[in-house]
């Protein structure tokens, strides 16, 4: 007698969405789970060098489909994750928030629409770079939380993904101008 899974079972999907797993993701990076010296060295990830506490998180919480093609390990899945990871860990414990986008945080806080464009622009290790200033540039102003679900999609990678990176920067893209019209509006006294 063959036992099913409980996602076999209700015919939903095997591999989990992409909010999922961000979200599992966010609830272990939290100091009172990991430690400070381990979201320290998340912080410090270099694509040459992926710390244990990185191989840690991502082996229990990331899926094998989505570290993986064909049943094999992929290294720009890896690195990936690791650049994502480094820069959710930026913003401290917890840093999943589905309902703040990461462009409206930005443009709220006064991110300047020059450094939003390179991220917008950027790939491979230049994305990196600019998430993670962004994600620096959120904690220092107080923002500790934003939805990192449409930064995730701008990398290629991941069959639970809905969002393309063209879609991705679209969505940030109209998050961020959206605030900025408004607050032009505002000073215009409209």
């Amino acid at each position: 007698m063959s036992v099913k899974s409980g996602s076999e079972a209700t015919g939903v999907d095997s591999v989990p969405r992409l909010g999922k797993v961000i979200a599992r993701l966010s609830a272990q990076l939290d100091t009172r789970r990991i430690g400070s010296g381990a979201m320290a060295e998340l912080r410090r990830i270099r694509d040459d060098s992926l710390p244990p506490q990185f191989w840690m998180l991502y082996l229990t919480v990331v899926p094998p489909e989505w570290r993986e093609r064909n049943g094999k390990p992929h290294y720009r899945h890896d690195l990936a994750w690791a650049r994502l990871t480094r820069a959710m860990a930026e913003m401290g414990s917890r840093p999943q928030k589905f309902d703040l986008s990461l462009g409206t945080a930005l443009r709220s806080t006064g991110y300047s629409e020059e450094r939003f464009v390179r991220l917008l622009r950027a790939e491979g290790a230049a994305l990196a770079r600019e998430l993670r200033i962004a994600a620096s540039w959120l904690a220092r102003a107080g923002v500790l939380q934003v939805d990192w679900m449409r930064p995730a999609a701008l990398f290629r990678w991941g069959p639970g993904m809905r969002s393309s990176p063209a879609t991705a920067r679209h969505q940030l893209s109209r998050d961020y101008f959206k605030v900025a019209a408004s607050q032009s509006a505002s000073y215009q006294g409209g």
